[in-house]
């Protein structure tokens, strides 16, 4: 089946990283038969260990917001390497073909430097947004 984002019989839940199928409606006697073929050699090791990682990042955004609101600066967004990784599983539900292309541009380092350059942030919290950011290795 086709992706068709307004009128799917699937859907990719960038979240979850799962795969979310919708049938029509049946008798509950009926044998369905659905079969999913995993097109991809090495995504499968680039998705490991990924769900983790973006829902700890979702759960830390409203804080992260909190301390560049009271600490950096209440007018400006967060800065784009924070953002990359908050913004990873909507990204990846919105366009599930390029899942892997999202996942692989998060760059940890530079979320790291960024961090690292906040002077006014207190050192505790940049010690945990690193560490929910850390990415499994491969």
């Amino acid at each position: 089946m086709e992706y068709l984002k307004d009128e799917t019989a699937w859907t990719y839940d960038g979240s979850s990283l799962s795969l979310n199928i919708y049938i029509p409606e049946h008798s509950a006697s009926e044998t369905i038969n659905i079969e999913c073929i995993w097109a991809g050699g090495q995504d499968e090791e680039i998705l490991r260990g990924m769900k983790g990682v973006l829902k700890r990042m979702k759960a830390i955004t409203p804080e992260t917001k909190q301390f560049f609101y009271t600490y950096v600066d209440r007018y400006k967004t967060l800065p784009a390497s924070f953002l990359d990784f908050a913004q990873c599983a909507s990204r990846i539900t919105e366009d599930p073909y390029n899942a892997v292309k999202y996942i692989q541009s998060l760059s940890y380092q530079a979320l790291c430097d960024m961090l690292d350059n906040q002077t006014t942030i207190p050192e505790l919290f940049k010690t945990r947004l690193k560490a929910q950011a850390k990415l499994p290795t491969i």
